[in-house]
């Protein structure tokens, strides 16, 4: 019969299916028919006798999906001037609106039309959805997935950021403690929880690549990078939905490109760059303004004085700091808050009540109208509930900046640093005929550690074109060189040449190879010459003693002996503890003691005790002016523990690596363990029947699910969840129609019969944002019934000893059931509904009682501490409602039919 064509129809191409759903874009006339296929980008013209077109049509209880993400069940069915409408959960979308995928044959329908799957196939469906359901339902979605050591302070800060309704926060951990990680982690939770669609990370030139490279192996996701050579082009920003752009590339003319468009989460890394007043916090300003999510990375927030700071804090909540002169009325505040927190954990150490009661005093004359917080100081004081703890944490919920400034210090991460020892290298003049006495330690340091890597550092570009010329000639060997005058690209070859183990032996930098740039696993540092400030020797010691440094880092301080530098070097050394760890006060230190004019003075051991004196005063005043309640606030260890320890059990687990080899093994693809125990060789097999996998290249790939292999070994792909192989795999075999219906004969059955298996999943459906899987994951049921409709309790002998009907046999059986075996899933779907209603009353109950606590500690936290905004908990309210309402509305949906022909072995 043919078809009536209309503008708006959406069609099928059977001959060529991957072209995706079409839409009828024309009918010029009686005989042709113009059809665009959004998926693939391409119009075909058909001649409407012939053309290979089918109506795609929904029918009530099937899934509907839009193009823009919404779903829902559809209820019914409206038909008007040939167009379908389809409605349901309040939902109303015209087939136009369709997403361009092809809709998945019902499981019944591919039964009936002979599109059968292997005998194992339902099987491997159910384990499947077993394994995805128990994936989605945990909490450490996202984290547990990131190749990178599992660290208790970023867990927890990953995993607090991530949970929050718009994550927008400063993240100012101390130099080396992984800020770049934390914000992976908070961008691989986000992404998991499908609220990172459209993410934008701003970052210096120079560290393009490398955060490029650190996103790919560490976190599995390909940014895009938008440089120079878009200037000029139009919808830049369009079609990428996570890119990566230098600060300088928005700044020159695509920043209004940029800001058209809304992002989930930006990301700005070395963030102490942005001053008030300047054109590029002007620009991270404007772009702030469109993205839900900020994060602002830097180890140096108070960098430029506390005006900077301030600027820092805006960006992340204008409404919370809206000026610089309420930010500092309210400073005062924030320290005697901090202070008086110190003194409150001292009562843990005394139990003098003079002391006690005037620590209590001074917590109720800070808050003198919080009648909840007063309340609580007087259970104290009376001997009652609560504790210390629980003081400090209502401490921490009233503090200004604590919900948006995240501040991890060295001091608090204990064992994280193996350490450092310092060799000074007090050298002649001159050595053998005028030549630098430096040379000739270096070459002999190197030959005598040939299996080292090791990072020099000079001041000046021109000293490392010379060093490399002259250990060329003496030793024969070249050395990896990273100075600004290196373009980008050839810096990332060099860094990548020193970090190979058959590589450079040396890499030899300038000063800028001491910003941002990460080697840790080199441990020898040479300092070619002193510094004069001590905070360029600790970014210098910095790139080499930060987290995953296995060794102690082996400072060599080269000087030559009767020179300033040797002074230069002993006033770092005997004075200021350069070497040691960062000097608080550097600045004010350097201003007040004035080394260049002092350091060559005959009174030179006084001005080492000068020296002395001021480094201890400026690191008692440091010591006072830490915020203890922000540094209890960024690392809540308790929980970082547990949520390392629930990655922890998950990866014990080896379900996911056995299921992936039948997965593997089902598409044709080989999997085989080397003689190294838990690492495989995974390639295209000659009998694998999809033209590719996601994740999985022609030449195959080394793969491991061990955690400490893949930190060990960069040549190895870590297989997550997460990973595109493994995810892709559960796509295939569970999001497809492939093996959703299948047929088989049992030869030595009990009794002769036919059973009809149906597996349904209990599923809510709604928009990634309300995070459902928390509370009702995909979850799988198996339900039988025989062919009276009853439930069928038999079970089954495994997937080999059952045999695959052919599908002219299925055609047959289903010829002679007729309308009866649509009745057999109308009546396994009613037992489902039956088995399943009760899931769906559990699920209400758990995210009634978790939400309801978040949503009652939001309200509080709003009322003590203004930087909780009014608008985080009418969003958070109006979620609860929709999280509600989504699980009353779960329903078995149909995922795949198994039909079983019962034979009887005969006598």
């Amino acid at each position: 019969m043919e078809i009536r064509f209309i503008t708006g129809q959406r069609v099928l191409n059977e001959a060529e299916p991957d072209l995706g759903l079409g839409l009828v874009e024309e009918v010029p006339d009686s005989r042709t028919v113009l059809v665009r296929f959004p998926a693939t980008a391409q119009v075909r013209r058909y001649r409407l006798q012939s053309a290979p077109l089918r109506r795609v049509l929904l029918r009530a209880g099937q899934e509907a999906v839009a193009r823009d993400g919404r779903r829902f069940r559809i209820e019914s069915v409206e038909i008007q001037d040939g167009l379908v409408t389809y409605l349901g959960g309040g939902e109303v979308l015209p087939e136009s609106d369709l997403e361009d995928k092809i809709p998945l044959a019902d499981a019944l329908d591919r039964l009936r039309a002979g599109h059968l799957g292997f005998p194992g196939d339902l099987d491997l469906r159910r384990e499947g959805w077993e394994i995805r359901s128990a994936m989605l339902a945990t909490r450490t979605r996202g984290l547990g997935s990131a190749r990178v050591r599992l660290l208790d302070h970023q867990l927890d800060l990953a995993h607090r950021v991530s949970r929050m309704e718009g994550p927008r926060v400063l993240l100012a951990d101390e130099v080396g403690l992984g800020k770049t990680i934390e914000a992976g982690l908070i961008f691989s939770a986000l992404r998991a929880l499908g609220r990172a669609g459209r993410v934008l990370i701003v970052v210096p030139e120079s560290l393009v690549h490398q955060w490029l490279a650190e996103m790919v192996r560490r976190f599995h996701e390909l940014f895009n990078v938008v440089g120079m050579s878009a200037l000029g082009e139009e919808r830049v920003f369009s079609s990428a939905r996570r890119v990566m752009v230098p600060l300088g590339v928005l700044q020159a003319g695509l920043l209004d490109e940029a800001c058209r468009h809304r992002w989930d989460l930006l990301i700005v890394d070395e963030a102490h760059h942005l001053r008030l007043g300047q054109p590029s916090y002007a620009a991270i300003e404007k772009l702030a303004a469109r993205s839900r999510g900020l994060l602002l990375l830097t180890g140096t927030p108070a960098r430029g004085g506390l005006e900077n700071e301030f600027g820092l804090l805006h960006l992340v909540d204008p409404s919370r700091f809206p000026d610089l002169d309420s930010y500092l009325r309210e400073r005062p505040h924030w320290k005697a808050a901090a202070q008086a927190a110190r003194d409150l954990q001292t009562l843990q150490e005394t139990t003098d009540p003079e002391q006690r009661e005037s620590v209590l005093k001074a917590l109720e004359q800070l808050y003198p109208g919080d009648r909840s917080f007063l309340e609580a100081l007087e259970d104290f004081r009376s001997g009652r509930e609560p504790g210390i703890q629980t003081l400090l944490e209502a401490l921490i919920d009233r503090h200004g900046p604590g919900r948006v400034l995240f501040r991890n210090r060295r001091e608090r991460l204990v064992g994280l640093f193996p350490g450092r020892h310092l060799h000074p290298v007090p050298l002649p003049r001159t050595g053998p005929g005028g030549e630098d006495p430096r040379l000739s330690w270096l070459c002999s340091f190197l030959d005598g550690h040939p299996e080292e890597k090791v990072l020099l550092i000079a001041r000046r570009g021109i000293t490392v074109l010379e060093l490399q010329e002259d250990l060329r000639l003496r030793r024969g060997s070249r050395a990896a060189v990273f100075h600004e005058g290196l373009p980008l690209v050839e810096r990332d070859r060099q860094a990548a040449w020193f970090a190979d183990p058959e590589g450079a032996q040396i890499l030899l930098a300038s000063e800028i190879g001491s910003e941002g740039r990460n080697f840790q696993f080199a441990n020898h540092l040479v300092m070619w010459d002193i510094p004069l400030h001590p905070d360029l020797i600790e970014q210098r010691i910095g790139r080499l003693d930060r987290i995953g440094q296995e060794k102690p880092v082996e400072i060599h301080a080269l000087f030559r002996e009767g020179l300033p530098e040797e002074r230069l070097f002993r006033w770092h050394h005997e004075a200021v503890g350069s070497f040691v760890g960062p000097v608080d006060g550097s600045d004010e230190i350097l201003h007040a003691v004035d080394p260049r004019q002092n350091l060559m003075g005959s009174d030179f051991p006084d001005f080492l005790e000068r020296t002395r004196q001021l480094v201890q005063e400026y690191r008692v005043l440091a010591s006072q002016n830490v915020d203890l309640l922000v540094d209890l606030n960024s690392f809540r260890e308790t929980e970082g523990r547990a949520l390392r320890e629930e990655i922890e059990a998950t990866e014990a687990d080896s379900r996911l690596e056995e299921y992936l080899g039948m997965a593997l093994e089902r598409f044709g693809v080989q999997d085989e363990e080397t003689a190294t125990p838990g690492l495989y060789r995974i390639r295209p097999g000659q009998m694998m029947f999809v033209d590719s996998l996601p994740g999985l290249r022609e030449d195959g790939m080394l793969a491991t699910f061990n955690r400490n292999h893949a930190l060990d070994r960069e040549d190895l792909e870590y297989l997550t969840p997460d990973h595109p192989l493994v995810d892709g795999v559960l796509s295939m075999l569970l999001d497809g129609a492939e093996g959703s219906a299948s047929a088989v004969r049992w030869r030595g059955a009990p009794a002769a019969g036919l059973v009809l298996q149906g597996l349904f999943l209990m599923e809510a459906i709604g928009p990634p944002r309300l995070e459902l899987q928390r509370y009702l994951p995909p979850t799988p049921l198996l339900v039988s019934v025989d062919l009276a409709g009853r439930a069928w309790s038999g079970a089954l002998p495994g997937a080999h000893a059952l045999e695959r009907l052919q599908a002219p046999t299925v055609g047959a059986l289903s010829a002679r059931l007729g309308p009866r075996l649509e009745t057999l899933v109308e009546k396994a779907g009613a037992l489902a509904v039956e088995r399943l209603g009760a899931w769906r009353q559990a699920a209400l109950e758990k995210a009634r009682r978790a939400l309801g606590q978040e949503q009652a500690r939001l309200e509080e936290l709003h009322r003590v501490n203004p930087a909780v905004p009014v608008g985080e908990v009418q969003a958070h309210r109006a979620r609860v409602g929709a999280v509600l309402k989504a699980l009353n509305q779960a329903a078995p949906r149909l995922d795949s039919l198994r039909l079983v022909l019962l034979e009887p072995a005969t006598s």
